[in-house]
């Protein structure tokens, strides 16, 4: 009974290292299958080959599908696993087809000589769950490629029908010169997704549908690295100065170098955390019914000196941290709590 079991042992371990380690060469990749999914992934050279195991190098294309070697079972390609190409000095191009959903983390660090990262379309690329910014080609390659042609500018139509983009999607994309975010059907946008971008031009519909798009809690405001930012409708913003007239979401301007002074309207009556968070620039605020400040809404805010708010209930911890131009501020009869640390290092 006891050498029974520990045959069957045997047998199940082994065929639990035939599962992690079937890794089979195709067309110059490596990948594994995905049991769980029915798909396939490209992964790293495997170190356990019989050759010396080398880096991936030239221009490489990922295909969509794949076809098992001994089988007639084909496969979606939709990932590519964590440090599948790290180290890859010798890779100049690659190409990932709109099959690929994710990507792991480190895939391209280190790929120091690569030249072009190709997407199937920017509503593709889009799409893509980056593990981090070194798991995108476009980190390391800096130029953006969609369909084989350099693309140097992201238009309104090349998001049509985007209502999220994800973490990362054009970290690197320093060739970048224009992003338009005009359409009607962008909702949000991930973690550092403009991370390494650059003096680009950035273009909203307007005032509202600028602040209709929610962010994450890291660096995801295009405004933060844009070179000039400009609203499609009449409104002038050109001055740094801005009207809202309706609530303000979390992180909305985080960051942003080029706010001089806010007025908030009836319409706006809360401010989400974050929201003004570093605005270097930023001097004054006025309100009319504004009533929620939110968690360091307007902390790191170095140049602001006027705040006018006569209608506000609560004001959320760190909300004025490191003012330190704020010498002054008159609190309100309708004021009902203060956060913590909501003053600190003012003026």
């Amino acid at each position: 009974m006891v050498r029974i079991q520990k045959l069957v042992l045997l047998s199940v371990l082994l065929f639990v290292t035939t599962i992690v380690h079937a890794q089979e060469l195709i067309n110059g990749l490596y990948y594994q299958i995905n049991n769980e999914k029915g798909t396939a992934y490209v992964c790293p050279v495997p170190i356990f080959s019989d050759a010396t195991p080398t880096p991936y190098s030239g221009a490489i294309e990922i295909p969509a599908t794949v076809t098992w070697p001994g089988t007639n079972n084909i496969y979606s390609v939709d990932s590519i696993s964590t440090s599948a190409f790290e180290g890859s000095i010798g890779l100049d191009s690659i190409s990932i087809p709109a099959s690929v959903k994710s990507i792991g983390k480190n895939a391209f660090i280190g790929c120091s000589s690569l030249k072009k990262a190709n997407f199937a379309s920017v509503k593709d690329l889009c799409a893509i769950e980056f593990g981090n910014k070194e798991a995108n080609p476009l980190y390391q390659s800096k130029s953006l490629y969609i369909g084989g042609t350099p693309k140097t500018q992201v238009t309104e139509q090349d998001l049509n029908g985007v209502s999220l983009i994800k973490g990362f999607a054009f970290a690197g994309g320093s060739q970048i010169t224009l992003i338009e975010l005009s359409g009607n059907n962008l909702d949000s946008i991930g973690n550092d997704a403009f991370n390494g971008c650059k003096n680009y031009q950035l273009y909203y519909t307007n005032i509202g549908q600028m602040l209709s798009i929610g962010y994450g809690d890291g660096v995801s405001n295009p405004m933060t690295y844009a070179g000039s930012v400009n609203v499609k409708s009449a409104e002038d913003i050109s001055s740094g100065e801005i009207n809202i007239n309706q609530n303000v979401k979390a992180n909305a301007f985080k960051g942003v170098k080029w706010l001089k002074k806010v007025s908030f309207g009836s319409g706006a009556t809360s401010i989400g955390k974050n929201a003004f968070y570093g605005c270097e620039a930023l001097e004054s605020i006025t309100s009319e019914m504004l009533a929620s400040i939110g968690d360091g809404a307007f902390q790191n805010c170095k140049k602001l000196a006027s705040v006018t708010i006569p209608a506000t209930s609560t004001i959320g911890i760190d909300a004025f941290n490191s003012c330190v131009e704020l010498a002054s501020i008159t609190l309100p009869t309708t004021l009902t709590a203060i956060g913590i640390k909501a003053f600190k290092i003012c003026k």
